[in-house]
């Protein structure tokens, strides 16, 4: 059974000085004065912890806990490093969906987080810049990981990259298109209808091709941001893997099909700070509506179960094609991890405040990461782990055999433990309908309502047979 775990939420700060240039306000020389004028800083004696002080002097303060707080003076390659994204590449590279998104308020960083500097990679003859975001490092090493495994699995990388302007989907890859359709379907869910796939071979070409696309997406100037992205961004690197040798029922799956989504929110803002007006003022409205409707969605995920029914509260994935895109990610079979840019001009103070109470809900949220397998994998893995369960269940009645043996049926002494395994098999038959025909003859044995009925003889057949 897969295992839960939580959406893991870390914290970067954008330095206090870009901010007040951008603002027009003077600006401080003094690395030691700007540091000391930011407002959100991390715990010194609790690196998780960070504060956002709501004050000039820095006496009263908002506290958050994250998995880690990137300051300031943190490089890209601090960012790189600190969010674990290796481990994140190789669990995609094992078949998982792997999903990492930025949130934030507009000038707080996002893009720069994720792309790294506008005019950087496209045409640069080097692997990496200094300035480069987690994209490009994350194909990087998506590609050096890959190396260390020839030999024993074949990849095939596709690319996707598709935005989000005014609740209609575009394919960033090919403007001309009409909008993309979001469509649903029980074996994929919610997917992209027609949208362009370009297949890369080296990380070079997935980042030319991405960068090449981003140019496209809709910018516009106001007063938090010379050039503000008005779109949300999702770039999708879909791994196909294939092992040279196949492996046989009893080892690890053969294809897996995993995927590394990374996202680029617009920023979140009031318009009353923006200053939109006409066009401006419409895309701010679409851009804090999909916002919203993915705040409901994480709010009702952590709302408690209705007292009258016992049931979660309905959840509104369908109020936006952003959380429709996303379902996988927020309480889906994804790894999940969340960017949190916050500004650190105290000016921003009450943004940044947001910002990190929106991604303490986040963090709030259990997914359950599952590899995706192709279906007679995962027919043979559902076989052999039941099998397994089968085997073992057997031998617990002839444990109790041994201690009655003139006994014709078996005295099950343990009620407890039967009804856990009918649990677990009744998980099976409920996730897995595509079971072996083996399995649903062992499936139905284990289920039976009263097994101290089942005669001792059978019991001795079925250990001999398997």
């Amino acid at each position: 059974m897969e295992k839960e775990e939580k959406i893991r939420v870390v914290v970067r700060a954008r330095p206090y000085d870009e901010a007040v240039e951008r603002s027009g306000s003077a600006t401080t020389n003094s690395s030691k004065d700007k540091s000391s004028q930011e407002c959100v800083a991390a715990n010194p004696d609790n690196p998780g912890e960070v504060f956002v002080f709501t004050d000039a002097a820095r006496t009263r303060a908002a506290t958050f806990r994250c998995e880690t707080f990137l300051s300031s003076l943190s490089t890209q390659q601090n960012v790189f490093d600190q969010i674990r994204a290796k481990e994140l590449v190789e669990a995609a590279l094992d078949g998982f969906p792997v999903t990492i998104f930025a949130y934030g308020q507009t000038g707080a960083g996002k893009s720069f987080t994720i792309f790294g500097k506008e005019d950087g990679v496209t045409e640069r003859k080097m692997a990496l810049h200094e300035e480069d975001g987690l994209l490009p490092r994350t194909a990087q090493e998506l590609m050096n990981a890959i190396s260390a495994r020839k030999g024993e699995v074949d990849y095939t990388l596709r690319v996707t990259c598709a935005e989000i302007y005014n609740e209609q989907v575009r394919d960033v890859f090919d403007p001309r298109k009409e909008t993309l359709a979001v469509r649903s379907s029980k074996a994929h869910g919610f997917f992209l209808e027609n949208a362009t796939v370009v297949e890369c071979v080296t990380a070079r070409e997935i980042v030319r091709v991405v960068k090449a696309a981003a140019a496209h997406r809709s910018k516009s100037s106001h007063l938090l941001n010379e050039r503000s992205n008005r779109s949300h961004c999702l770039v999708t690197i879909y791994i196909d893997a294939a092992p040279v040798r196949p492996s046989s029922a009893d080892s690890s799956p053969g294809k897996r099909y995993g995927k590394i989504t990374i996202v680029d929110l617009a920023g979140s803002e009031r318009v009353s700070d923006s200053g939109a007006v006409g066009t401006q003022l419409r895309e701010t409205c679409h851009i804090n509506r999909s916002l919203h409707s993915l705040s409901q969605v994480i709010q009702a995920m952590n709302a408690p179960k209705c007292t009258k029914t016992g049931k979660n509260k309905f959840v509104p994935y369908r109020d936006s094609k952003l959380t429709m895109l996303l379902l996988d990610s927020l309480g889906g079979n994804c790894k999940t991890l969340m960017i949190a840019c916050v500004n650190a001009s105290p000016k921003f103070a009450v943004e940044s405040t947001r910002t990190l109470e929106f991604a303490m809900g986040v963090a709030k949220i259990k997914n359950r990461p599952t590899a995706l397998l192709a279906p007679h994998d995962v027919r043979a893995r559902y076989f052999v782990y039941s099998r397994r369960l089968f085997i073992d269940y057997l031998n617990l009645f002839a444990a109790d055999f041994l201690e009655h043996p003139d006994q014709d049926t078996v005295p099950l002494s343990n009620r407890a433990e039967e009804n856990n395994v009918q649990q677990i098999c009744q998980q099976f038959q409920t996730n897995a309908g595509y079971l072996h025909p083996l399995d649903d003859t062992a499936l139905s044995m284990l289920r039976r309502s009263n097994m101290s009925d089942v005669p001792k003889q059978i019991v001795e057949q079925e250990l001999q047979t398997l």
